[in-house]
């Protein structure tokens, strides 16, 4: 397919530009749907705004491992994220960030904000803790069969904290 070529309409997905420190004028930061590609990306800037786009860089952004996904079946396609920074032909302005927030409903926006990283921090917590009572207790339960099956002569009691 050639460049240009492809007609977008309304699109279905979300592309958010991300305000990044650090970066030189022509860059802008984008975070994107995992089924984004680069040739999209660069087709949707031009049709939309009329850029024209020197380069991409992609990268997709996981999430920190746990017991959790290691024990089974986990859906994680909704925690990755993919980013991208687009190198511009011509430079690039920040317009001014906004003060005051309340036409869009800043505060509801911030507690649901503040809900899902609680339920986030929920999930991953579950299952690593253990208490230590608990935890002696399946060690001694663990060093009884070992002795039973006659694998292990001795069993040493867990030390209690």
């Amino acid at each position: 397919m050639k460049f240009g070529a492809q007609k977008i309409y309304l699109p279905k997905f979300t592309i958010a530009m991300l305000r990044t420190e650090g970066l030189a004028p022509n860059y802008a930061h984008f975070q994107v749907p995992l089924n984004i590609t680069k040739l999209d990306m660069k087709d949707y800037l031009y049709h939309l705004y009329n850029t024209e786009v020197v380069s991409i860089r992609s990268y997709v952004l996981g999430v920190p491992r746990s017991p959790k996904h290691i024990r089974g079946p986990v859906e994680l396609n909704k925690r990755f994220k993919k980013r991208m920074i687009v190198e511009l032909k011509s430079p690039f302005v920040y317009p001014e960030e906004i003060k005051d927030k309340t036409p869009w409903d800043s505060e509801l926006y911030d507690a649901a904000y503040e809900n899902e990283k609680a339920k986030y921090k929920l999930d991953f917590s579950r299952g690593r803790e253990l208490d230590e009572g608990r935890r002696s207790k399946i060690i001694d339960a663990a060093k009884e069969v070992l002795v039973q099956k006659g694998l292990k002569k001795t069993v040493a009691k867990a030390p209690m904290k």
